[in-house]
């Protein structure tokens, strides 16, 4: 079994795979992402003996390197179907298993000067996804755990936040899963500066990015939980007119935010306010998070925040936001 997922930001592909083989009882760590010598990052779920066979083919893609929209595609969906055609030939009646096969294929056009995510089912129909798919045993999980971060914006995610994504999700997935698929996760990115299955090291710094967010997450809900427990004064500023009203109302705030939007609580979980000039409120982020400053500048993001402190201070403010 297999799980790939592929996620399309501002201006690459990055595709996330499980690495586990099960044959009978013997399981073994295998690589499930590849380069074609096209420049196109690929992956695919289903039957062993297509793969196997599709492996040969891409690597005898019979397309320009970072090939246009089109090109890509026919020579894609070509090259699955043949895959299907050789590893089938000799059988009578092939098995729905046998036949059963999809891949994911991303890839940079020089043509277009933009990145595409194609996914090919067995069958020969494609269709290019616009942020994100998954194919494999455990693909509509998948599917359902990206849709719920959809809030980011995949399509104006930098290349590093969208790894980060693809990666976590990836994980999650696997975790959650009953069986078949299995760490570690591997990624490939293609963009205009290349293609690549990344390796150790650049997996590492992924994980490590990954691993944090999940710990700020973690504190918030613990920090959420230790507000609840202590006991409710009734006490709320009004109409606050230092920062120090502000910051006494903040966990208040956070809490508003929580009930709108989950997931930027939680990205606020590393933010402070840090000065109040007249109706001009700074926002501090820890060093480094300038993604969760881009974010949090987001419009939509913007406006739940502003209402959230309005109800909880009794002031309209201006939002700036900083990475300190």
């Amino acid at each position: 079994m297999t799980v790939v997922i592929g996620v399309r930001c501002h201006d690459a592909v990055i595709l996330a795979a499980d690495s586990q083989r099960t044959e009978g009882r013997t399981r073994e760590t295998i690589p499930k992402l590849f380069v074609s010598p096209s420049g196109v990052v690929w992956g695919s779920a289903g039957s062993i003996a297509i793969q196997q066979e599709l492996f040969a083919l891409m690597n005898d893609l019979p397309v320009a390197r970072n090939p246009g929209r089109l090109e890509a595609r026919d020579a894609t969906v070509r090259a699955l179907r043949d895959a299907r055609t050789a590893a089938t030939k000799g059988t009578d009646e092939p098995t729905e298993v046998a036949l059963g096969v999809d891949g994911l294929f991303g890839w940079f056009s020089a043509q277009d000067r933009r990145s595409y995510l194609l996914r090919v089912h067995g069958a020969g129909n494609a269709e290019f996804a616009r942020s994100y798919t998954a194919v494999g045993s455990v693909g509509e999980m998948a599917r359902f755990a990206l849709s719920r971060m959809e809030f980011l914006g995949y399509n104006d995610l930098p290349l590093e936040a969208a790894k980060m994504v693809a990666f976590g999700v990836a994980d999650d997935v696997i975790r959650a899963a009953a069986s078949g698929v299995g760490a570690p996760v591997q990624l490939a990115v293609a963009n205009v500066t290349g293609s690549s299955v990344l390796g150790r090291v650049d997996l590492r710094a992924v994980e490590d990015t990954v691993a944090a967010f999940r710990d700020y997450q973690r504190e918030y809900l613990v920090r959420d939980q230790q507000i609840k427990a202590e006991p409710d004064t009734g006490v709320r500023p009004n109409d606050a007119e230092s920062l120090a009203d502000v910051l006494q109302a903040w966990s208040d705030v956070l809490e508003v935010v929580r009930a709108e939007n989950a997931m930027l609580a939680a990205l606020l979980a590393d933010s402070r306010p840090s000065e109040l000039i007249g109706d001009d409120l700074v926002i501090a982020f820890g060093e480094g998070r300038t993604f969760f400053v881009r974010k949090a500048q987001e419009e939509r993001n913007r406006a739940v925040l502003g209402k959230a402190i309005r109800d909880c201070t009794g002031r309209t403010l201006r939002l700036r936001f900083i990475s300190s």
